[in-house]
């Protein structure tokens, strides 16, 4: 059995109790650069254990909330599409329950299983706001359309409107898929974000959350930031977010909007430097608090 690191390193709520659940899911069964995304979620745990719990911004120790960490996804030795399953599965009771469920990576594919957890409970009234480096709209990549390149083609299929935030790398293929599709989803280019946030405009964030349902989930691939902020990612790409920007665009999106799950995923260690690894557990400490002060 997997030995459960708690996040915040508190001792947790009983899971009846909890208003949060942290899903850890070590998977890298489609990773197709660099290796390590299975050691991403016991990395974030780790790192989460050294952080001061109270948040300046909220002004709350958001953990009092109730966290409880759930026991590993282990990955399924049948396959992506299995994997899925098991995710989901795992995933849905606490959904269910009306838990905010967090999920941790493990590969961006981890997505398309997660919100099949949702779908029962908020059906097509869910919208997804992507934050990445890549659409991720290929059909198959490598011979799976369960690939970590095809995730956000899978939740168009699930009929879920959304938006990416920080795309800079895409395909022949998903670039004629963005401009042939009569439906789903919209890009916000990394090159006309990060412009703008060096002229200190954030008309462009309104425009993200005019684009977004009423309820939210949020996908955050942490290839979306520039590797000179996060460089243990798979695969990094130049050009991305900085990390005030992400959080100002988060906190936009929590005042109008409600946020009912996330992911973090992506997230491959690079032994002795860990300073990723806390920016990626104070991003999703954040990101929680936001979701739920209101």
């Amino acid at each position: 059995m997997s030995v459960v690191i708690e996040f915040g390193g508190v001792d947790p709520v009983p899971l009846e109790q909890a208003r949060v659940v942290i899903l850890p899911v070590p998977y890298q069964g489609t990773v197709s650069y660099g290796n390590g995304t299975a050691q991403g979620p016991t990395a974030l745990l780790a790192a989460s254990t050294q952080m001061e719990l109270f948040d300046e911004v909220l002004q709350q120790e958001t953990i009092d909330l109730g966290f409880h960490t759930l026991t590993p996804v282990e990955p399924d030795l049948f396959g992506p599409a299995a994997m899925m399953e098991r995710i989901a599965a795992a995933a849905r009771p606490q959904v269910a329950a009306g838990r905010f469920l967090a999920g941790i990576g493990g590969e961006h594919s981890i997505t398309d299983g997660l919100l099949r957890a949702f779908l029962p409970t908020f059906g097509r009234r869910l919208s997804v706001l992507q934050i990445d480096a890549h659409a991720d709209l290929r059909d198959q990549y490598q011979g799976s359309p369960h690939s970590h390149a095809c995730v956000m083609r899978r939740v168009a299929e699930m009929g879920l409107e959304f938006v990416q935030v920080g795309i800079r790398s895409l395909s022949r293929e998903e670039w004629e898929f963005v401009q042939n599709q009569g439906r789903g989803g919209r890009i916000f280019w990394a090159r006309d974000v990060v412009s703008a946030a060096r002229r200190g405009e954030t008309g462009w964030m309104d425009q993200v959350v005019a684009a977004l349902g009423p309820e939210v989930y949020v996908t955050v691939d942490l290839d979306g930031l520039d590797p000179s902020v996060l460089p243990a990612t798979g695969t990094p790409e130049p050009g991305g977010l900085d990390y005030p920007t992400l959080l100002t665009l988060l906190e936009r999106v929590a005042r109008r909007r409600r946020i009912v799950g996330c992911d973090l995923t992506e997230l491959a260690p690079l032994p002795g430097q860990p300073a990723s690894d806390f920016l990626a557990s104070r991003l999703l400490y954040r990101l929680i608090g936001l979701a739920l002060a209101r």
